[in-house]
């Protein structure tokens, strides 16, 4: 195992397995990510966050015409 530390605060844990660097767990902002797919996952959609918006508008708009 070889822990890497990076210039904004985080660290990373590698693994190697039959000589391929592979990530194991980040350490960012003093939480943990078991993969970084996680990190990632924890992103909104955009798709979300257009539904939501238009949700809003028709609401503001229904309530602009009632």
């Amino acid at each position: 195992q070889q822990v890497e530390a990076l210039s904004n605060g985080a660290a990373i844990t590698q693994n190697t397995l039959g000589g391929e660097w592979t990530m194991d767990i980040a350490y960012v902002d003093g939480m943990t990510y078991d993969e970084v797919g996680d990190a990632i996952a924890a992103l909104p959609e955009p798709t979300a966050l257009a539904l939501l918006a238009l949700g809003v508008a028709g609401v503001a708009l229904r309530r602009r015409v009632a």
